[in-house]
């Protein structure tokens, strides 16, 4: 029986995965739009590099590399098209002007109010409340993320209560994507403070194809204001714990607790790039109680993002150090079991490097005031 050349029997391969790649990515940019487009921009450049590679008479190890290059610039792009997703979001939401009051007969009508203001009530019997206009701002701070894809079970789990409005954003093949951040907040309307979270992708329950968002599922903070106006207005649950601090390397930047243990929570990003970014929106979703045995009130809201001195890689060196058992060495509320530690120790992602990571140098932005869910944004 005739055999193919091999030349042959490689451009005939590489034509039908061409075929099956650019069909689904048809399909994702029919359903997300532009932000799909962008990301699937380098894995299509990869498959058209292979093709045509696979014309020449190169060898599989130059069509491998080529083919790992193109990923690697596929993963990077799907790590920003995450809040891309949102751009229609953030039109729809946090903008909304609140009506004019009208004035006195004779008088013109007052300027269209474009923000809120909001008390915050403080903790304890001997601490007032303070005034906080929405949205928020954050002028300076830096960021680390990684992003890591974990099993949909667990996630699910962590969701807790919220899975009545939300479920993991489906990877496929039973897989979901939570996100690690460590934030300098150098000046900001809530003050001067850092941030440890953990944050799973979502969507809304009633709308899986929807745009994807973030719920947090653990953040720790060294602010108080921060805590406090994060559970007052946005429902966003964070423990206050004085030790957490902010370390500043030349090649990568620390965040952790200042408790003098060995086994404390610790978590280093690699401090690269020079990429700018403008006006990024991301979803967040939150559940916000009344303690008065209501149920809690599910919203969204959305943050925009600008930044430079940035930069996004596949598989960067992350590294996380969790806590002991001891309550002093990790970020907890209420009991052991319900420590951010825990958390991180479930999902099984200290000890493997991420699916893609990033940072950025100088970060501003917006926090826009909640809403209530809407089915779809158009």
């Amino acid at each position: 029986m005739r055999q193919d050349p091999p030349n042959l029997r490689k451009q005939t391969l590489a034509r039908q995965y061409y075929r099956l790649f650019d069909g689904y990515l048809r399909f994702g940019e029919d359903l997300w739009g532009r932000s799909w487009t962008v990301a699937s921009g380098s894995l299509r450049r990869a498959i058209e590099q292979v093709e045509r590679s696979s014309l020449g008479l190169r060898s599989s190890e130059h069509l491998f590399r080529g083919l790992l290059s193109g990923y690697a610039n596929f993963m990077s792009e799907m790590a920003m098209a995450l809040p891309l997703a949102a751009e229609t979001a953030s039109a729809r939401m946090g903008r909304m002007a609140l009506k004019p009051r009208e004035g006195m007969a004779g008088e013109g009508p007052l300027p269209r109010t474009s923000g809120v203001m909001q008390e915050v009530p403080g903790r304890g019997a001997d601490r007032q409340s303070r005034p906080l206009a929405l949205p928020v701002r954050f002028i300076d701070a830096s960021q680390g993320w990684s992003a890591y894809v974990v099993p949909s079970r667990i996630a699910t789990e962590m969701l807790g209560a919220s899975t009545d409005v939300v479920m993991p954003f489906d990877l496929g093949g039973g897989r979901a994507l939570a996100v690690v951040l460590g934030i300098d907040y150098r000046v900001c309307d809530l003050g001067r403070y850092q941030e440890i979270a953990l944050a799973l992708i979502v969507t809304a329950k009633n709308d899986p194809a929807g745009i994807p968002g973030a719920m947090f599922v653990g953040i720790g903070v060294n602010g108080e204001f921060s805590r406090d106006a994060g559970r007052a207005v946005w429902g966003l649950e964070k423990v206050y714990n004085q030790d957490l601090s902010v370390t500043y390397r030349l090649d990568s930047v620390g965040f952790g607790l200042r408790s003098g243990d060995p086994e404390a929570l610790s978590i280093s990003f690699p401090r690269f790039g020079t990429r700018r970014f403008d006006g990024v929106p991301m979803l967040i979703h939150s559940r916000r109680g009344h303690g008065d045995r209501q149920q809690a009130q599910s919203l969204q809201s959305v943050m925009s993002l600008s930044g430079h001195g940035g930069g996004v890689q596949v598989g960067g060196s992350v590294s996380i150090r969790l806590g002991s058992v001891d309550r002093a060495a990790c970020i907890c509320r209420g009991s052991i079991e319900d420590c951010l530690c825990n958390r991180l120790r479930q999902l099984d992602i200290t000890d493997r490097l991420p699916a893609a990571n990033g940072w950025t140098e100088h970060l501003s932005g917006v926090f826009e005031a909640p809403q209530a869910p809407r089915r779809t944004f158009e």
